[in-house]
């Protein structure tokens, strides 16, 4: 319940927002037309979230979930502009360019910092979802290619075990 009620506070204050900029703009709140557009944004929102969960799971793919921070930046971006377009259709055009500017921004910069720091563009390195299992589209894998991966990755393990234990001299580690 409290998720609910916070979250329906939450587009009421988001909605009255917008509705009192449109009442200063133009004159006309629309209360009822912003809270719309919130509640829709929400809404569409959690169902693509929720079918990127599932695709993932079903795929065995790891970019629907990679790309989650970036879907909900877009969202954010194109409810604030129904929102916008509601409450000044007069400046509407100038403040396309703004929110475009700003959406490629919040999603550009943490990308560069994030790569810059850790060579990969997210953290996510494999699926944290379980679906049910008949959404799988996979067929399961064979012991036989099971163990040749596993193999390779251990090969790589053990490789770069070697190459980190070379530097290592009487507990110090030289680079």
């Amino acid at each position: 319940m409290y998720e609910l009620s916070s979250g329906a506070a939450a587009a009421c204050i988001w909605s009255a927002v917008y509705a009192l900029f449109g009442r200063l703009i133009t004159g006309a709140e629309r209360f009822f037309s912003h809270l719309l557009i919130a509640t829709s944004g929400y809404l569409c929102l959690t169902f693509v979230l929720a079918l990127l969960d599932v695709l993932a799971f079903a795929s065995g793919w790891l970019w629907p979930m990679q790309i989650t921070q970036q879907v909900v930046v877009v969202a954010a971006a194109l409810t604030v502009r129904f929102h916008l377009r509601l409450a000044d259709p007069r400046h509407w055009p100038a403040l396309r360019a703004v929110v475009v500017l700003i959406a490629s921004l919040v999603i550009a910069i943490p990308l560069a910092q994030h790569c810059a720091s850790y060579r990969r563009l997210t953290d996510v390195q494999t699926l944290n979802v379980i679906e049910h299992p008949a959404l799988i589209l996979l067929p399961p894998p064979t012991w036989a290619d099971f163990n040749a991966k596993a193999l390779t990755l251990k090969d790589r393990v053990d490789n770069a075990q070697k190459k980190s234990d070379s530097n290592v001299e009487g507990g110090y580690e030289f680079d």
